[in-house]
């Protein structure tokens, strides 16, 4: 592709050589001619072909988690004859960070050389990304000549919500379920812990039987151990607009996705049934499964959530009536910046369901974000919610959670209630 330099220097070697002939002028003949001979040089540097320049990634897909830091790594290789001065540019979608390098450089490749090209970026919302195509031109050092080359292959990315690991806070649902699991229920059946000595029955393993007491009472005996069972989670997610406080980097959704995911996650690896249930812009479920792939399920319908207020609570009370199962831990995560959401959490706990609230707190979040003059805003909506709070706790235990402390401190605290209860 010619560039707009040797349009204007043909012009200027045609007029000059042009008007030299007229007035039989040396210098204007020697400036044409000079033009021509820089045109003629500039043709040393013409474009390479097409496959001359090749781009490499290092991966074709990858997997991370919203927040964290990514290195996005590519090569470009001269498989031409000639040295060549390249622009490069990587394209970015939005809602992501660059934090280090850059995904625009200059490079000067020689003959059969290649180059890396890595930059750290940062993924600012949980969706699926495609960085790319990658974008080079070429251009002469006298700038007379360009090209410029699209490579369509591009990196896909799932940005995944991110996960708290809850090391120590193992919640347990009351009311457990016939299905084996972790939870000791204290009755005699499948388990791993001694529970009591029993009559040898036909069918029982080798391992099971106990010698001591055989020996001693002249008669087989068993191990009998304590029933491990597990229970019904679901997880619900406040995301109605009003709830969804703070700036797009800090905002209580952003919170409550990575409260809802380390939860899921720590839940699931103690083989209970978790679901999910999420009510804002539109109505999000899950029902409750245990398996590995539950996870991903979970954390694919948290994925590019948008606060909203079109569904009412209403639908969120017919789909847990109807559709999940009875008597099932409903684990809350809201602001409690409604008062219609403090009703609907009561209203549920007196159909006997089992209630928990991890409440992160909008006021904290608010802080960091608004005017100091705001003072006396923030300790209205600091009452109303502490009330709120109050009258829910009566009900099962109610958090409150500063979003910048670890969630396995917060979590903790239901722990410790349900011990007490």
């Amino acid at each position: 592709m010619r560039n707009r330099n040797l349009v204007y220097l043909l012009g200027f070697f045609l007029s000059t050589l042009a008007l030299g002939l007229t007035f039989m002028s040396p210098m204007l003949l020697i400036l044409a001619f000079t033009s021509v001979t820089i045109v003629a040089i500039g043709y040393i540097g013409l474009p390479p072909d097409d496959d001359a320049i090749e781009i490499k990634r290092a991966n074709e897909e990858a997997h991370t988690y919203e927040g964290e830091d990514f290195t996005v790594e590519l090569t470009v290789e001269n498989n031409g004859s000639s040295k060549v001065f390249l622009e490069v540019k990587d394209e970015l979608p939005k809602n992501i960070k660059v934090l280090e390098g850059s995904n625009h450089r200059l490079l000067y490749l020689a003959a059969g050389e290649e180059k890396k090209i890595e930059y750290k970026i940062k993924f600012l919302k949980t969706e699926n990304y495609s960085i790319g195509p990658t974008k080079i031109r070429y251009m002469d050092p006298l700038k007379l000549f360009k090209k410029d080359w699209k490579f369509e292959k591009s990196l896909n990315v799932v940005a995944l919500p991110p996960i708290e690991e809850l090391s120590r806070t193992k919640l347990r649902p009351k009311r457990t379920k016939g299905w084996l699991g972790n939870i000791k229920s204290s009755q005699m059946g499948v388990g791993s812990e001694f529970f009591s000595i029993r009559e040898y029955l036909e069918g029982d393993e080798m391992r099971d039987i106990n010698w001591k007491a055989t020996a001693r009472y002249l008669d087989p005996k068993s191990n009998a151990y304590e029933s491990e069972k597990s229970g019904d989670v679901v997880i619900i997610v406040d995301a109605f607009h009003e709830s969804n406080v703070g700036v797009f980097e800090d905002n209580m959704l952003k919170h409550s996705v990575r409260a809802a995911t380390s939860l899921a996650s720590d839940m699931i690896a103690d083989r209970n049934r978790v679901g999910l249930l999420v009510i804002g812009e539109f109505v999000r479920w899950v029902y409750p499964k245990s398996s590995q792939e539950q996870m991903y399920e979970i954390m694919n319908d948290l994925m590019d959530l948008e606060s909203g207020s079109y569904w009412r609570l209403e639908h969120a009370r017919y789909i847990l009536d109807k559709i999940f199962p009875n008597r099932c831990l409903l684990f809350f995560i809201s602001p409690l910046n409604s008062e219609k959401v403090a009703e609907a959490i009561a209203g549920l706990a007196m159909k006997r369901y089992e209630i928990a609230v991890l409440s992160p707190c909008p006021v904290e979040l608010q802080k960091r974000h608004i005017d100091e003059k705001e003072k006396l805003m923030e300790r209205l909506q600091r009452i109303e919610r502490n009330n709120r709070m109050a009258r829910l706790r009566d009900y099962g235990p109610v958090i409150d959670w500063d979003p910048k402390q670890p969630l396995e401190v917060a979590i903790e605290g239901v722990r410790r209630y349900q011990m007490r209860r």
